[in-house]
């Protein structure tokens, strides 16, 4: 044992094997799921799981898309010096699209093939059955109206459309920035 510690024991062999052990930590570590806050797109989203359940419902979850989004600039907007406080309305593009799973089964015969598809549904713990949305793609901001207490300043109003701007890829012809009215 000692003369195998001795030969192979070299400086070289125990770096190559404290890598491979951090290696294999790396490895071992679970890797968390993105959120869909910074992205258009949420992935393999059970159809049931995302707060609608019949085809009226789509226009809640986009409504809700909506309100989140102007919460959200609201917060931004209100943080930035000279703003003061900020009242935001988005206007969206058409509601989100889903991309339900489908399973095609190809049938050939001597003369002709067929394809034949067919919904993937899951069902969840009411027994309820459900299609599985593979993606949800979230609707294009088309505007934004920012009432702001400082509003009426030209540099405020160059700053506040940036920022829409490159959050939202919103052209500058739709979008406003009005003052808000003194109560």
């Amino acid at each position: 044992m000692q003369q195998f510690i001795k030969k192979y024991a070299t400086r070289d062999n125990l770096l190559i094997l404290a890598l491979l052990g951090i290696l294999l930590m790396v490895i071992a570590v679970p890797v968390g799921t993105p959120k869909s806050g910074t992205e258009n797109e949420r992935e393999g989203v059970p159809q049931a799981d995302t707060e609608d359940r019949s085809a009226g419902a789509e226009e809640g979850y986009t409504a809700s898309y909506e309100q989140e989004m102007e919460r959200q600039l609201e917060e931004l907007l209100e943080s930035m010096e000279g703003v003061g406080n900020v009242k935001v309305m988005i206007t969206l593009a058409a509601s989100d699209e889903r991309v339900i799973l489908k399973d095609y089964d190809i049938s050939e015969d001597k003369d002709s093939s067929r394809t034949v598809e067919n919904t993937v549904f899951y069902t969840d713990e009411n027994g309820q059955e459900s299609p599985y949305c593979q993606k949800i793609i979230t609707p294009r901001v088309e505007g934004v109206v920012v009432v702001a207490e400082g509003g009426d300043d030209p540099r405020r109003i160059i700053e506040i459309t940036d920022v829409i701007q490159s959050l939202f890829d919103v052209p500058v012809h739709k979008i406003r920035v009005v003052r808000m009215k003194s109560e």
